[in-house]
C-alpha cells in the first residue's frame, strides 16, 4: 500500500544552496501548464523525467524583496527515498535541494527542512518552480498538492503597534483582476448599531464596527481573491465566537460558498479573504489610530491573518500574525499617512491547501483620528518698558506667539513670573474652565527694522475658548 508523506518545508537560512542554469533540467521533463497558488493533482513521471510546477503568489507585492519561504507538498509514494525535490527561481537563477532521495538539509527531522536562505533577498515578483522526480522506475507516485508561502519585505511605511503582540512585518497586494464581491449578506439583522456622531475637533470616530448590526454596511469592501478554485469565501459575522456583544467576524462565513462555523469550525483550503475599510480622510488630523481585538488558531508559517494600511487601496503595509491566541487587543499608530487625503485599512486571511484550524476572529474595530480645534485667546498684553513701567502692548508692533505643552491627552499649564522678561514655567492644574496660555510678545519698537526688536515674556492667566 502506498504512503502517504508530508514533507513540510520551511525555506528560511541557507544550507544546501545551488545555482543551477536551466539546462540542467532542460534535457528531459514534463511541465504543469498551469501557474498559480497551488497545484492539482498529477502523477510523477517514472522514468526519471523531471516534473515542473509552475507556482505563483498572485499577492506579492511590487517593488520588494523575499525574507522568507515556506514550500509544502504531499506525496504518495512507495518509496520516498527515491524522489528529488527542489524549487526555483528561474528568473535569478536561484535552486535549491529541499529533498534528495531520503537526505534532507541539515539536520532536520524527516519531512522538515529549515535554514535554507537561498532566496532570501530575491525580487518580490516571479515565478516559482518546483521540480521532482523518481530516480528509479517501477514504483509509481502521486504529487496530491502543493502551494507556496512567502513573506516579503514592507514596501512602504508600517502602521505603529501600540498595544498587542508583534507581527511579522510584511507587504501584500491586491492582484489585480480581482472584483468586489456583489454576494447579499445572508444575515437577518435589524439595520443600525455602528452610527457614531463627529465632534467638531478632538478625537473623532471614523469607523466603529462591533458587527451587531447590518454587515457588511458603508463602507467595507469584501473580496475574494483567489477565483481559481471556483468558490466564494467571504468575511461575514457570526455568533459563534465573540470578543463583545454577540457578533464577530470570520473570514469564511459569507460568499457563496460561506459556511457557519458551528456546523464546521475550520477554515478552507486555499484561501484569500479580504476585508476593507476606506477611504477615509486624515488630511486634518494630528493622530490617529486603529484598533480591533484579534483571536486566532492559525497553521504556523502557512497560514496567516495580516492587517495593513493602504495609500492607494491595492498595496497593504503591515502585519501578519499565526499561531494560537486568545482575545488580544490590537493597537495601531497611524502616524506615517497624517496628512493622506485617502487612506485604506484591511484585514486579509489567507490559507493553503491543508491543515486547517478555527482560524482568526476580528471584532470590535475602532477607527479614529485626533483633528486640534480653533483656540481663541482673550485678555489684556502688557509689558515693562525700559523704565519698568508697565504699559500695553500696541496692537500695530507687537506680535504674539501662544504655547501649550501636551502630555499625552492631559494639558500641562503654564505660568510665568509676573513682569519679567525671562521665562520660568512650573506645571499647574487649571481651574475648571480655564486653560493656562504661555505668551511671548514680540515688541517691535521701530517696525521698519526687525533689528530693534525685543522679545518681552508676559504673563497674563489667559482663558483659552476651545
Amino acid at each position: 500500500m502506498s504512503n502517504r508523506i508530508w514533507l513540510l518545508i520551511g525555506i528560511l537560512p541557507s544550507l544546501l544552496s545551488l545555482t543551477l542554469s536551466r539546462s540542467v533540467f532542460a534535457q528531459s521533463g514534463t511541465d504543469s501548464s498551469s501557474c498559480g497558488p497551488s497545484v492539482p493533482e498529477q502523477p510523477i513521471p517514472d522514468d526519471g523525467r523531471w516534473l515542473r510546477i509552475c507556482l505563483l503568489d498572485p499577492m506579492a507585492p511590487e517593488a520588494t524583496t523575499v525574507t522568507a519561504v515556506y514550500l509544502k507538498y504531499l506525496i504518495e509514494h512507495p518509496d520516498p527515498n527515491q524522489l528529488e525535490v527542489r524549487l526555483s527561481r528561474e528568473d535569478v537563477g536561484i535552486e535549491q535541494v529541499v529533498w534528495g532521495r531520503g537526505k534532507t538539509a541539515g539536520t532536520n527531522e524527516f519531512g522538515k527542512s529549515g535554514d535554507l536562505t537561498a532566496f532570501h533577498g530575491a525580487p518580490s515578483e516571479g515565478y516559482w518552480y518546483l521540480w521532482m522526480r523518481d530516480t528509479i522506475a517501477g514504483q509509481n507516485g502521486w504529487l496530491k498538492g502543493a502551494s507556496l508561502a512567502v513573506e516579503y519585505a514592507p514596501a512602504g511605511p508600517l502602521p505603529t503597534l501600540l498595544s498587542g503582540t508583534p507581527g511579522q512585518p510584511t507587504s501584500r497586494r491586491l492582484p489585480a483582476d480581482v472584483v468586489p464581491s456583489q454576494t447579499p449578506d445572508k444575515d437577518l439583522k435589524p439595520v443600525g448599531g455602528n452610527v457614531t456622531s463627529l465632534s467638531s475637533n478632538g478625537w473623532q470616530e471614523i469607523k466603529r464596527e462591533t458587527f451587531e448590526g447590518v454587515f457588511p454596511n458603508a463602507g467595507w469592501t469584501l473580496i475574494d481573491a483567489n477565483p481559481n478554485d471556483k468558490k466564494e469565501y467571504l468575511w461575514d459575522d457570526d455568533t459563534y465566537r465573540r470578543h463583545w456583544g454577540y457578533w464577530a467576524a470570520w473570514p469564511a462565513n459569507g460568499g457563496d460558498n460561506g459556511y457557519n462555523p458551528a456546523t464546521n469550525p475550520r477554515y478552507p483550503p486555499n484561501m484569500a479573504s479580504w476585508m476593507i475599510y476606506g477611504p477615509f480622510d486624515l488630511s486634518n488630523a494630528r493622530a490617529a489610530e486603529v484598533v480591533f481585538w484579534l483571536w486566532r488558531q492559525i497553521e504556523v508559517n502557512y497560514d496567516h491573518l495580516f492587517f495593513g494600511i493602504s495609500p492607494d487601496g491595492g498595496t497593504f503595509y503591515g502585519w501578519q500574525w499565526d499561531g494560537t491566541a486568545d482575545w488580544q487587543e490590537m493597537r495601531f499608530g497611524l502616524d506615517s499617512y497624517l496628512g493622506d487625503a485617502s487612506v485604506w485599512v484591511g484585514w486579509l486571511f489567507n490559507s493553503d491547501s491543508t491543515i486547517q484550524y478555527e482560524g482568526p476572529w476580528v471584532d470590535d474595530i475602532l477607527i479614529r483620528k485626533y483633528v486640534p480645534g480653533e483656540v481663541t485667546v482673550q485678555g489684556v498684553f502688557k509689558y515693562a518698558d525700559r523704565g519698568s513701567n508697565e504699559a500695553n502692548a500696541l496692537g500695530r508692533y507687537t506680535k504674539v506667539y501662544l504655547y501649550e505643552q501636551i502630555q499625552g491627552e492631559l494639558m500641562t499649564c503654564w505660568r510665568l513670573p509676573r513682569l519679567t522678561a525671562t521665562a520660568s514655567s512650573s506645571s499647574q492644574c487649571c481651574p475648571t474652565g480655564m486653560r493656562m496660555a504661555r505668551i511671548l510678545i514680540q515688541l517691535i519698537e521701530d517696525w521698519m527694522s526687525i533689528l530693534s526688536s525685543r522679545q518681552i515674556t508676559r504673563t497674563v492667566p489667559l482663558p483659552i475658548v476651545v
